[in-house]
């Protein structure tokens, strides 16, 4: 009743495929992070300037992201930044911790940017009905600061995008994604 082996390792299957799951969902993770963490400050700062121009240019760049598949987004990331640059290595999980996080970065990057556009779209499209509200105008009578009216007014009551909407995101790999974590794992 086991799983059965691996004729190359000479090892169990069950351990060689949750072996090799860690890497995905570490990946999975710091790129959610990543979408959570600039998503929802930039769909805050676009609601708050909206129609003008630094609205216009975070949703040309939300939806440049949103629309980007993954691994173009990782082909450009990888000959700019890794290849170009210099700054990230191009191939390979790392071998200890440090150099495990610097070779995580640049697909953690690349998945986070391309969740980041959703992300930040979902939060523009969800600050503009709570600015509008009653007790958004009672708090600004009351003298209360823009980031207070902000930050604990309106993104309260807001339906942003926390893990129960970004984490539609942990459903597996999207289209497109296999490229990032094959590179990524090596």
């Amino acid at each position: 009743g086991g799983t059965g082996g691996v004729a190359i390792t000479n090892g169990a299957a069950a351990r060689g495929v949750t072996g090799r799951l860690r890497l995905p969902r570490r990946l999975k993770a710091a790129g959610l992070s990543l979408a959570i963490f600039l998503g929802i400050p930039l769909g805050v700062l676009a609601a708050l300037r909206r129609g003008r121009l630094l609205d216009r240019f975070l949703v040309t760049v939300s939806v440049l992201f949103m629309s980007t598949p993954a691994f173009a987004l990782g082909l450009f990331a990888l000959y700019f930044l890794a290849f170009k640059a210099g700054l990230f290595p191009l191939y390979g999980p790392g071998t200890w911790v440090i150099s495990r996080a610097h070779h995580l970065a640049l697909p953690a990057l690349v998945l986070g940017l391309h969740g980041m556009g959703f992300v930040m779209r979902l939060t523009l499209a969800a600050m503009p009905e709570q600015f509008e509200q009653d007790y958004i105008a009672l708090a600004r009578a009351r003298g209360r600061s823009g980031v207070h009216v902000t930050g604990r007014c309106a993104m309260r009551n807001a339906p942003i995008p926390g893990p129960h909407r970004a984490g539609v995101g942990w459903r597996g790999p999207r289209p497109g994604q296999g490229p990032v974590y094959t590179v990524a794992s090596g």
